[in-house]
């Protein structure tokens, strides 16, 4: 019985702690975005690190071969 009451304070507890604060938001990434596109910079992606710096990767314009690992369900 004791398992169990300790596991129902686990959950308690558990649903009761906030959500971490978000690093950055939405529209500082379209801003971002619109911003390098506005200057005519093909963006190729972005990354976004855990402390919220938006990273915006730009391409010479021409599409970049695919680097996820090939699959054989990707030609079903």
């Amino acid at each position: 019985m004791a398992a169990v009451s300790s596991l129902t304070r686990l959950n308690a507890t558990s649903e009761l702690m906030p959500r971490a604060p978000s690093t950055f938001r939405q529209q500082d990434v379209t801003k971002a975005v619109k911003a390098v596109a506005a200057a005519g910079v093909h963006i190729a992606r972005v990354e976004i690190d855990r402390d919220g710096r938006i990273v915006i990767i730009a391409s010479n314009g021409e599409l970049e071969p695919d680097r996820r690992e090939e699959n054989s369900w990707d030609r079903v």
